[in-house]
């Protein structure tokens, strides 16, 4: 099977037998991407041990520094004995930095000049944001289209010297440039495209038939092309470990290859990165704020017996907590993966924390179900509690996880038996005809199940 940490948890498919061996490629992602940017990464490691009990894992990169990889031996519990390294530099690489007060200018110089024309094929020119790909590739389309040609021109001339026999392939290749076009000398690539446009341009860059691809860092990991001839960065990577990593991507057949990184004259790609670090970020106070959500303090006493057991059910809306902390939703789902971790918490598959439950024929049909319907008189008294007025609309709202406390049901099965009064049943419990009934769920929320906190000092711990 090959899968995206993404499928293996959000699915956890039941009918797979136990994994006997799995092997993680690019394993320094689990350090690098599951801090906010892919928390599923940090999931990972649990999910293969406790779901799929996993017996043999191998990991995988060319990149990882040493502190990556005492983080990744951390989560897998790897003996360090278990940890084979070796590093050798590749001597074809051609490295440079220049530090520019007009990049796009000093790009298309670069790219004409007489020293990079034996490298002006299979380019990769990396960008941070993805409409800056789209600008780049379009004005490189305009300012190389001429140039591509009388370069070409170059290459006739030289082929006509040395053979009279290649008239064949002259011809061809003059009909190929008769056919030119702009697209054929740079494309955008970013995770924005649809599958099927990104998979026709790197299959066009795979067979020489499209030059440059200028990208964000959705196109190259995982390809592996022998003959790309240069890689470009027009703005700073985002670390050390991103910036050998696409480079080691040029020259891979031994072959001379450049590396070229434009650098910001006024600091500004410096800005970009401390920005996109503060995103990322957080302080006490905002998990304060998320810990003061999750864990109420309860006086059950019945609670304090059952203190190891994950028997509370909180639903945590995405887009008011966003706002609340004032992070991405990247970042708090990062802070629940700790808390799960430390066996506060367990995370469960997003749920929807509201449900309107909406009668055709009016709030009285509800009340005359719910004589012989326990479900629905427990529907309505929740509604007449929370609400401010009582149940006189057409439509009621209640909350599906205090469904869950309420009933000590699971989610999923509330949520059928909600779904299950949109229908009338016959007298074998088969659907018969619609009730007139309906069921709409909304509030896209987080949902953990969490241990029973009972006093502030339990919190304060936490916290810490």
């Amino acid at each position: 099977l090959y899968m995206s940490p993404e499928a293996i948890i959000n699915k956890k498919i039941k009918s797979l037998p136990r994994l006997a061996f799995v092997c993680i490629d690019e394993v320094h992602c689990l350090s690098q991407w599951s801090h906010n940017f892919r928390p599923s990464y940090l999931q990972l490691c649990q999910i293969l041990f406790d779901f799929y009990n996993a017996k043999c894992i191998l990991g995988l990169t060319a990149t990882a520094t040493d502190s990556s990889i005492e983080e990744i031996r951390g989560y897998f519990d790897i003996d360090k004995r278990n940890i084979i390294k070796d590093c050798d530099l590749p001597e074809n690489l051609n490295i440079s930095i220049t530090k520019d007060n007009n990049k796009e200018q000093a790009l298309i110089e670069l790219l004409k000049s007489p020293e990079f024309k034996p490298f002006f094929n299979h380019v990769i020119i990396y960008c941070s944001r993805r409409e800056q790909t789209e600008r780049l590739a379009q004005l490189l389309r305009l300012s190389l289209h001429s140039y591509k040609k009388s370069f070409n021109l170059d290459k006739y001339s030289k082929m006509e010297k040395k053979s009279k026999e290649s008239t064949k392939e002259l011809k061809k290749m003059k009909r190929e440039e008769d056919e030119l076009n702009e697209d054929d000398i740079a494309e955008s690539y970013h995770a924005g495209l649809t599958t099927q446009q990104r998979k026709r341009i790197q299959n066009r860059f795979i067979k020489g038939k499209l030059k440059i691809i200028v990208a964000t860092l959705a196109f190259g990991m995982g390809i592996n092309m022998p003959n790309i001839r240069a890689v470009i960065h027009y703005n700073m990577p985002k670390s050390i470990e991103n910036y050998v990593q696409e480079i080691g991507r040029a020259g891979r057949d031994g072959k001379n290859s450049i590396c070229h990184l434009f650098l910001e004259n006024q600091r500004e790609d410096i800005n970009e990165i401390k920005k996109y670090i503060h995103m990322s970020g957080y302080d006490q106070l905002t998990i304060k704020k998320l810990l003061a959500k999750i864990f109420d303090t309860c006086s059950d006493d019945k609670c304090s017996e059952k203190n190891s057991e994950f028997n509370h059910h909180v639903a945590l809306p995405i887009p008011d907590m966003v706002d609340l902390l004032d992070v991405k939703e990247e970042t708090i789902l990062t802070l629940l993966c700790y808390l799960e971790a430390a066996k506060y918490l367990k995370i469960m598959s997003n749920c929807f924390k509201t449900c309107t439950i909406k009668s055709y024929k009016g709030i009285d049909y509800l009340k005359q179900l719910a004589k012989t319907n326990d479900f629905v008189a427990l529907i309505l008294e929740q509604h007449n509690k929370n609400s401010k007025s009582s149940a006189n609309d057409d439509e009621i709202r209640v909350d599906l996880i205090e469904l869950c406390e309420a009933t000590k049901g699971e989610y999923d099965f509330i949520r059928k038996k909600l779904r299950r009064l949109e229908w009338q049943l016959d007298d074998c419990g088969n659907y018969k005809s619609k009730s007139g009934i309906q069921i709409v769920f909304g509030n896209q929320s987080f949902y953990v199940k969490r241990k029973c906190i009972m006093n502030d000092s339990e919190l304060d711990n936490i916290n810490e």
